[in-house]
């Protein structure tokens, strides 16, 4: 009678037989390693999704700050430059990724301001913004067209950069200065309705008036030293 084979081992033994090996053993770890990062990597993604469901670590508006202002800054600009206003869709968590350039970006906006230096965010719900401001470098009589399409004239600031602005943020800051500011006439091109905005101009009659008002401003502080 033909003695009957051994049947060959199951998958179970020979599991446990590479496993009893070294090798086995290095799968383990590697593979207890793998399993411990990935629940550690879910715990944290969903403890973050929940950090940043929190309002409590949210900046918003009223937890927004400014350092570095300029000497002439004064505090009609200040709470012009801080008026909640310009920062209604402000609402970003301190753990989102892109909380800087969010914060960067709101406050970019905001007409007075010509770019951000520094954003830091600081726990648990406060940014500190030092920006670059806008300075007025001339009153202009400017043409502006209305909502309607008409043609009218008004009477702003010329910052800097070449932006049109508004008088009254800047009222105090032009009635104490030891200068007037000069007066700009002439120029062709419609100003922009926007405040904050550059204005555009391709007979570049802008940069002239800017570059102008720099040298005047120059030799009024001359002439008074004197």
């Amino acid at each position: 009678m033909a003695r009957r084979k051994a049947p060959p081992p199951g998958y179970v033994d020979r599991l446990r037989s590479v496993l009893g090996t070294r090798m086995g053993h290095i799968l383990l770890r590697l593979g207890g390693l793998s399993l411990l990062l990935l629940v550690g990597g879910l715990v944290m993604r969903q403890a973050r999704a929940q950090a940043f469901r929190m309002p409590e670590h949210h900046v918003v508006q009223r937890t927004l700050s400014f350092e570095g202002l300029p000497d002439w800054v004064d505090q009609r600009v200040q709470r012009n430059l801080e008026r909640p206003m310009f920062y209604r869709d402000l609402s970003v968590s301190i753990f989102h990724p892109d909380a800087e350039s969010r914060v960067r970006a709101s406050v970019t906006r905001h007409p007075m301001v010509r770019a951000v230096k520094r954003v830091e965010i600081e726990f648990p719900n406060r940014a500190v913004v030092t920006p670059a401001l806008r300075q007025p470098v001339a009153r202009i009589n400017v043409r502006v067209r209305d909502a309607d399409g008409r043609e009218t004239r008004v009477e702003r600031l010329l910052a800097d950069d070449g932006a049109l602005l508004p008088i009254f943020p800047y009222k105090d800051v032009l009635k104490h200065a030891s200068h007037p500011l000069p007066l700009v006439v002439g120029i062709r091109a419609l100003g922009t309705r926007e405040y904050g905005m550059v204005w555009e101009d391709r007979h570049e009659q802008v940069a002239e008036a800017v570059a102008a008002a720099r040298v005047a401003s120059r030799l009024l502080k001359d002439l008074r030293r004197r």
